[in-house]
């Protein structure tokens, strides 16, 4: 296969983000799991990496024009022309049916039906959202948060279990100063490309410096209901994580330049996995 042909497909799939969404998947079934099989892991990936790939694709085939607007990502396949949007359209579509069809069958229905449901709220939920409200972050938390559940459920977890709700949570208010900071960085992009994102004509970053902090806040306390009855150890560990991720947002809400955003952004990339699988250890 041609390196260059595998690297367009990478693209469009948005390969790297998804095995983010796969580990976050992985980290539900691990802790829901009352007797671990390798598997039904097997299978939870096949099926999730399927439809976490379809839906890649179809937002890309939603946004292909505003995605050719965007300095950022004007170079994906679908902008460029190198794979045509209607082979990507059936290729979409294959990958959507495998996958609810395996989830459902190896797995469970609950586990598809969630699956489902991630999907069908990030494409007609939050993908339509970002044309018409810049509170369209508050909605795209949801579908962002839901792998966790999807992996909660496969392990033979209540998802109305506190746990579950407690890790949905920790995701949900993660994603909002991660994407706050997306939105301020590549803010140009975003207008020129005709979204509304809360960062837009905030040229000063105060606006969102000061949400960041505000969200980062709230994450931070809300990743203590996870700890609290984990033992002093843990509830150190996870409060050392929260006193440098607060000492990072208040920089950037005292200095709203683009380094300490960025540093922000990189550290929330660090910040979610490192409290999952300190949770995972905890547990």
């Amino acid at each position: 296969m041609n390196s260059t042909f595998l690297s367009d497909i990478m693209e469009l799939t948005k390969f790297r983000l998804n095995l983010f969404v796969l580990f976050t998947i992985s980290i539900g079934f691990f802790i829901s799991s009352i007797s671990f099989s390798w598997l039904l892991w097997f299978h939870l990936l096949l099926g999730s990496s399927f439809v976490a790939f379809s839906s890649a694709i179809f937002n890309q085939l939603l946004e292909m024009k505003e995605d050719a607007k965007m300095h950022r990502t004007e170079n994906r396949p679908l902008p460029r022309e190198k794979i045509s949007s209607t082979s990507s359209f059936i290729f979409a579509w294959i990958l959507a049916g495998f996958g609810f069809a395996h989830l459902s069958i190896q797995i469970s229905p609950a586990t598809a039906l969630f699956s489902l449901i991630c999907l069908g709220s990030y494409l007609f939920f939050y993908t339509p959202l970002k044309k018409i409200t810049y509170l369209n972050t508050f909605a795209g938390a949801i579908p962002g948060a839901i792998p966790i559940v999807i992996g909660w459920v496969a392990g033979g977890g209540d998802w109305l279990d506190k746990t579950n709700i407690y890790l949905f949570g920790l995701m949900f208010f993660w994603q909002i100063p991660h994407f706050f900071a997306i939105n301020w960085l590549y803010r140009e992009d975003y207008e020129k490309a005709g979204y509304k994102m809360w960062s837009n004509q905030d040229e000063s970053g105060k606006k969102t410096a000061e949400a960041s902090l505000f969200f980062s806040i709230l994450l931070c306390l809300w990743s203590n209901l996870l700890f609290i009855d984990k033992g002093k150890f843990f509830l150190l560990l996870i409060n050392l994580m929260n006193f440098y991720f607060l000492f990072s947002a208040f920089r950037f809400q005292q200095e709203p330049q683009k380094e300490k955003c960025r540093h922000l952004f990189l550290l929330t990339l660090l910040y979610l996995p490192a409290t999952l699988l300190l949770f995972f250890f905890s547990v």
